[in-house]
């Protein structure tokens, strides 16, 4: 899986390795380990020989410093993992500063893809134009190599690993077989291997030499290792022993060091992680050796005991020719599960901490490895599957449309080295051959996999969206009791494409007395037309009906619903959902005030019919805030509601609601606007009390709650009559002092501090008028008078105190009456003069008026009226 160009010097050989390793994932269960400073905690290991890390039980990644502690992992400027420099602790003992840190810092941080591309130099999966594979049929021999270190001898006696790798029946320390009954059973008797042991050896250097980590995660020189221990032994063995099919390659060795695997949890960075690869070719007994598997002696991270199969099952798995199943690069693209536990070259090497390796997938047995054989799933027919566990006959294949991509399916029980498997039933695999066939070891480490278990109790069909696939619920029928599996179910038969496969399974049922698996291949009816969408209906802010019309030999429907048109992306929970046999279902869960757009499809057993035409339908807004500020007020009959604006953006008209009762419910009139908050009601009774509430209504229809409501009386208002006096004088009448205040205008502009009955326009032309508001708070207008100009009437001193000279200048000859007017409008005193010669002069006594405010008038010759304003002081 790296490309490694190691130079390394053995006894006087001086050569060039390249290497494509191979790994097993991490061993994936929590476990206490001890850091560097003497501090405990428990984490799970993560990654595989090329990029590791770990995470706490409660999901924070760790790295290692440089000191071999672990620390909390966070992110860099370029998005990268990095070690924090913060120690890391249990969930129990962190102290205040961690726990601030974690606050910040998200769960399950990864390997940016730029890392990935760095620690990974991955060369072409299994090199399979020059790299040869172990003999998979027949009577197979391996040699296996024991070999310590100079600071680590090897406890562990070659008996113990004859026994291992070779007794029958294998159960020391609770295992459950050895590596030979392990690959008997999946081979169904077809692969018998014979493992010879050699050794203990001792290495040249210590274990540091060989495994501590390089600069990119890799342990440095494992080559080396295996170099030596094929040399250590030559003496001992015949290389051509171990070269099956007479090509001139040993097929494969397996080397085993002393002490423990890098795998495991908690192991010191310089142990070396399980893997296979291939060394650059010695040639030993006149044969060419290259290609091994390496794994550690002890299990585990503490204690003594011996290494369970599960590890080298994998490794050899390898070494055999099958790629890895799991996902390999651990990067941010995401996490997928590949096949999981349930297969050993997936997770399952670790099956019961390792005892009991799952089987290898059927795509292996049958393609890979030549040890079973397939069957294309006829239709019309009822199958029963037995236990790929004891049968190799028992495995099908449905074709997809797409050249070398289809279905296989195979039954898989508790039972023999699948005890530990997390369910059972009947498993149907997702077969992308053509990216197999292409891709690097990376065959699931994307969202397109190319390797997957269908999850029957799945929610949606891209594997993406399963989680969680080591559990009951993955097979079928499974805990999800899932008894059919077609284009129309979830999970569905579509290809990567998204085309029909045509082949349905129906009847799915397992039988736990005889661990067989029953299930019905039907003939296929033609899949239904596609059914006419009808408008959405009882549309509200986050919800609406959809609708259609029924499709002629539908058994379903479903329903995608998208907020663009082309449907590129879909709302959670609405792609291709299964809403069954029905005519309308209600969608939920929307945005407010969002254009959406629904399609549906009719499904049978045949499988889906296109797509339906498209409806649009956009949800409603949030009702707006209902508005404050609500008054009434009553004049002439009329009845005046006022109110503040409403908050929101969508607000575009106002209703509002009357009648002679409290909290009326009756809308009497509405606005057009969202600016016009002012309404006159007309029609009212006179003397009759009414309440008012007022509603804001958005453009789209919501409504929102009433106001507070007002109250209010119609009443009738006074409207003033003014009349001019002495020519100049304007009066306005206040019959039975019903006016309470006035307000005096010229020319339609309110003259300043003119708010009395009587208002003196001093001889200046103009049309005047007054508003006055009565005792019922009623404001109106009065008439208006014309003031055609004023004439010239002096009079001086004034103030006066004694008297004042009144002087008059007019043409032509006459009298005058010359009256004074207190400002109640009283005339206190009057006298007549005449006038000659244009001019009128005269002294006037005040001296026996109060002091105050009076109106001069002058009279001419009975006709023409002057005035002027007199002050007297005392």
């Amino acid at each position: 899986m790296r490309n490694h160009f190691l130079f390394l010097f053995i006894f006087l050989l001086l050569f060039s390795i390249k290497q494509t390793l191979f790994g097993i994932p991490a061993y994936p269960f929590p476990v206490e380990i001890i850091q560097p400073d003497g501090t405990k905690i428990v984490v799970i290991q993560k990654g595989d020989e090329h990029l590791k890390w770990a995470q706490t039980i409660d999901g924070y990644s760790l790295m290692r410093n440089k000191s071999g502690v672990f620390e909390y992992s966070t992110l860099n400027s370029g998005n990268e993992m990095i070690p924090s420099g913060i120690t890391a602790k249990n969930q129990s003992e962190r102290s205040f500063y961690d726990i601030q840190f974690l606050s910040k810092t998200n769960k399950g941080l990864v390997y940016s893809r730029s890392q990935v591309n760095r620690l990974k130099s991955v060369s072409d999966l299994y090199l399979k134009s020059t790299q040869k594979s172990f003999p998979t049929l027949g009577s197979r021999k391996m040699i296996c190599i024991l070999i310590g270190f100079t600071d680590k001898a090897f406890t562990k006696t070659k008996a113990d690993f004859e026994n291992l790798f070779n007794q029958v029946g294998y159960t020391a320390d609770g295992a459950t077989g050895s590596v030979s009954d392990y690959y008997k059973e999946n081979s169904y008797n077809q692969f018998n291997l014979s493992v010879t042991v050699a050794g203990p050896y001792v290495a040249a250097h210590n274990m540091a030499f060989y495994g501590s980590n390089n600069a990119s995660g890799d342990d440095a020189n494992p080559g080396a290792l295996v170099s030596e221990a094929a040399t250590l032994a030559n003496p001992s063995v015949n290389y051509s022993d171990f070269d099956n099919d007479g090509d001139g390659t040993v097929d494969g060795i397996c080397v085993i060091h002393a002490g423990y695997g890098e795998e495991n949890t908690g192991v010191s960075a310089d142990a070396i992680w399980a893997h296979s690869s291939n060394i650059s070719p010695i040639t030993l007994d006149g044969k060419s050796v290259s290609s091994y598997l390496c794994a550690s002696e002890i299990r585990g991270n503490s204690g003594t005991g011996i290494t369970r199969i599960g590890v080298i099952c994998h490794e050899f798995g390898h070494v055999m020719g099958a790629p890895d199943y799991y996902d390999t690069d651990y990067a941010d693209n995401g996490l997928y599960e590949g096949t999981g536990t349930w297969d050993i070259m997936g997770g399952g090497a670790w099956n019961n901490n390792g005892a009991t390796p799952s089987h290898h997938n059927p795509y292996t047995k049958i393609y890979s490895y030549g040890w079973a054989a397939i069957a294309t799933l006829p239709s019309d027919a009822n199958i029963t599957l037995n236990s790929a566990a004891l049968n190799s006959n028992s495995f099908y294949r449905i074709n997809t449309l797409t050249s070398n991509e289809f279905f296989l399916i195979e039954n898989r029980q508790q039972q023999k080295f699948d005890r530990y498997i997390p369910g059972h039933g009947m498993i149907i695999y997702h077969v992308d051959g053509n990216y197999i066939n292409t891709a690097a070891n990376d065959i699931n480490a994307g969202s397109h996999q190319g390797l997957y278990p269908v999850c029957a109790n799945a929610t949606g069909n891209p594997p993406t969206v399963y989680g969680d696939i080591n559990n009951s619920g993955l097979p079928f029928p499974g805990t999800g009791n899932k008894t059919s599996f077609t284009d129309a179910t979830t999970p569905n038969s579509h290809a990567w494409s998204g085309s029909n496969t045509g082949m349905p399974i129906t009847n799915i049922t397992e039988n736990s007395i005889n661990k067989t698996v029953t299930f019905t291949s039907p003939n296929i009816p033609t899949p239904p037309l596609a059914p006419v969408s009808n408008p959405a209906t009882s549309i509200i802010q986050t919800s609406f009906y959809a609708n259609w019309n029924s499709s002629a030999a539908a058994s379903g429907y479903r329903l995608d619903i998208s907020e663009n048109m082309g449907f590129t992306t879909f709302i959670s929970g609405y792609n291709d959902l299964d809403v069954g046999n029905v005519n309308t279902i209600k969608v939920t869960g929307l945005k407010t005030r969002t254009k959406y757009y629904f399609r549906l499809r009719a499904y049978n057993l045949g499988g889906s019919g296109g797509s339906s035409n498209v409806i649009q339908a956009t949800t409603l807004s949030n009702s707006p805030l209902a508005p404050t500020g609500l008054t009434a007020v009553s004049c002439n009959n009329l009845m005046t509601v006022k109110w503040r604006k409403s908050g929101g953006p969508f607000v575009s008209r106002y209703r509002i609601y009357g009648g002679t009762t409290g909290n009326p419910t009756a809308k009497i009139d509405s606005t057009s606007s969202s600016s016009d908050t002012i309404r006159v009601i007309l029609g009212l009774s006179h003397g009759q009390t009414y309440y008012f509430r007022v509603t804001a209504v958005n453009d789209d229809g919501p409504e929102s709650t009433f106001s507070i409501q007002t109250t209010e009386t119609v009443k009738t208002g006074v409207v003033p009559v003014i009349k001019a006096k002495w020519g100049d004088v304007l009066i306005c009448s206040n019959f039975g002092d019903s006016i309470s205040s006035y307000q005096w205008f010229k020319g339609g502009s309110a003259i300043a501090s003119a708010n009395g009955q009587y208002y003196s326009t001093e001889k200046l032309a103009g049309t005047y008028k007054v508003e006055t508001i009565d005792r019922n708070g009623c404001k109106n207008p009065s008439n208006a008078i014309s003031i055609s100009g004023t004439k010239s009437l002096v009079i001086y001193p004034n103030p006066a105190v004694v008297s004042f000279t009144l002087k008059l200048n007019e043409a032509g000859e006459g009298s005058a009456i010359i009256s004074i007017l207190n400002s109640a409008g009283i005339k206190v005193m009057e006298l007549q003069a005449a006038y000659a010669n244009y001019e009128l002069a005269k002294e006037i006594p005040v001296s026996n008026l109060e002091a105050g405010i009076y109106i001069v008038q002058a009279v001419l010759n009975k006709k023409d009226l002057y005035t002027t304003k007199l002050v007297v002081k005392k």
